[in-house]
């Protein structure tokens, strides 16, 4: 008896210790856990409306670029050579795609990519009628009457000298063109950025597939005309939905994390497991706050080198649209005063104008593929064959300063894994720039071997002027270039696209003899 005496009071002894430890432990947890989920939904609020205003100033600058275009375009001018041709200057981006329409419907000049005998007509598109009455607007998410695909649409009307509605200028932008600016963003570990449209449609999420059928997002309902909504559900797994309005068209920028992201599921097992907890109280909190400390510190570092490079790459693509819209101004200016025959005597200096513009607008192309995330499609691709395709391509510039270009050692295909796009642009742009610098009856010859099991080799080798040495340590940087007129950006592109594919790209020059370029990729095992 005084042994089970002795041992209860040791275990009421030891349960008044415990227990208020373990509420005191409990309540730490907790609080800690809501502070956490508290600071990370403010973290989410601030992306989201930066992405919202990103959104923004994309269309923003699509209308302005829409105006730009409606200015240049006159009832004299509505041919179609004309129209077609003026298209053309204004498309720079891939994911858009212009068109002009009288006020019957009728589609006088585009920019898709269709038969002329496949032209449809917009007469029985509400958004079409409302632009005829002239309302310029951005609509939802629409099917397109060009490709079946879903997109979003900007009308603007076309106006003569009295004001009169004589037609609308389109603007067709798919969904990579959003996907551009929200995939980048990662929202705490797992989430994601969509948006949705003034319909309660996704216009982009990556988890779906909305090319050909709208898919809806019941999240939209619950946060319908609020500016800042913050949505938690609970079913099979917990999510939150951080949600803010585009005020001017009604759009929502959706922030989905799911809620493990920001409450730690382990409080349930702590529950199971409070015995050991009770013995390990200690080591735990310890532990427990220098899993979170790290955790909390390497997010910060991560978020805060997000931002930068958002920031940066937003500075760099707003800087350029405000270079191309004056620019596509002049241009369109410059091709109306060369369709008048009074001006036939100053042809020389249009086209002087118009070189000038698209030497500026080669700068601004350049300098978006550096502040824009690219997309590359990854997959085996042959070394071989980008190669060769290149030599073809090339041949004729090579010809044409009686260069001597030749390939050694490319019968054996070679597989990596890359874009094929990419990897053809930067062999392009090296052998671009040893043909601008190899001499008449100079040489150029490219290689393609296999250096070891898990490495391929492409070597670009010329006879140029080669490359001073006093400014061999700038060569790559953006906007330093030793050729007149050139931008500097080209080879920055290609270090990109090389270290993106896990390569690298070396440079080995000497004055008066050549430069060679070399390419290290890594060998695909299929």
């Amino acid at each position: 008896m005084q042994k089970a005496s002795s041992f209860q009071i040791k275990l009421v002894s030891f349960l008044m210790i415990a227990i208020p430890l373990v509420v005191i432990f409990y309540s730490f947890i907790w609080e800690n856990e809501s502070q956490r989920k508290a600071a990370e939904i403010g973290k989410n609020v601030t992306i989201t409306k930066s992405s919202a205003r990103f959104v923004e100033h994309e269309l923003l600058e699509r209308q302005k670029s829409m105006v730009n275009l409606a200015s240049t375009i006159t009832r004299e001018n509505m041919n179609q050579d004309y129209l077609n041709g003026l298209l053309k200057t204004f498309k720079i981006d891939e994911d858009e795609n212009y068109f002009i329409a009288g006020t019957d419907g009728k589609v006088m000049a585009y920019t898709h990519n269709i038969k002329p005998w496949e032209l449809p007509s917009l007469k029985n598109s509400p958004s079409f009628r409302e632009a005829v009455k002239g309302k310029a607007l951005v609509t939802g998410q629409q099917k397109s009457i060009f490709s079946g695909e879903y997109v979003v649409i900007l009308y603007n009307p076309l106006y003569d000298s009295s004001r009169k509605v004589i037609g609308v200028v389109g603007d067709e932008l798919s969904i990579p063109f959003f996907r551009h600016g929200l995939e980048p963003v990662v929202i705490g570990k797992t989430g994601r950025l969509s948006l949705i449209d003034s319909q309660g449609f996704y216009i982009y999420d990556k988890t779906i597939d909305n090319k050909f059928k709208p898919v809806p997002a019941n999240c939209f309902w619950e946060a319908k005309g609020s500016d800042l909504a913050i949505i938690e559900r609970i079913s099979n797994r917990r999510t939150i939905y951080t949600m803010v309005r585009l005020k001017n068209i009604g759009w929502y920028v959706v922030a989905f994390q799911p809620s493990p992201d920001i409450t730690n599921p382990g409080i349930v097992t702590v529950t199971k497991n409070v015995l050991i907890l009770l013995l390990l109280i200690v080591v735990v909190i310890v532990l427990w706050r220098y899993k979170v400390s790290l955790e909390d510190r390497n997010l910060l570092v991560k978020r805060q080198n997000a931002e930068k490079l958002a920031l940066v790459g937003e500075l760099a693509a707003g800087m350029a649209h405000e270079i191309r819209n004056p620019l596509t101004a002049i241009k369109g200016f410059s091709q109306l005063l060369k369709s008048k025959d009074k001006y036939a005597g100053d042809k020389e200096i249009l086209e002087l104008v118009d070189d000038s513009v698209d030497h500026i607008e080669g700068i601004v192309r350049e300098t978006l593929l550096l502040a824009k995330p690219q997309k590359m499609e990854i997959k085996a691709v042959n070394l071989q064959n980008i190669i060769e395709e290149t030599y073809k391509f090339m041949l004729n510039q090579a010809v044409l300063k009686e260069i001597n270009f030749k390939l050694e050692d490319t019968d054996l295909p070679m597989f990596v894994k890359g874009d094929e796009i990419h990897l053809k642009q930067v062999l392009v742009n090296i052998v671009k720039n040893s043909i601008e610098a190899t001499p008449k009856d100079g040489q150029i010859i490219i290689q393609l071997r296999q250096t070891d099991k898990r490495t391929a080799k492409i070597t670009v080798n010329d006879t140029g002027i080669g490359i001073k040495a006093e400014v061999f340590d700038k060569i790559g940087t953006p906007f330093f270039s030793t050729k007149s007129g050139g931008t500097g950006l080209g080879l920055s592109v290609c270090h990109r696209i090389v270290v993106e594919h896990r390569g690298v790209l070396k440079i080995q020059s000497k004055p008066g003899k050549g430069t060679t370029v070399e390419i290290e990729l890594l060998v695909s095992d299929n």
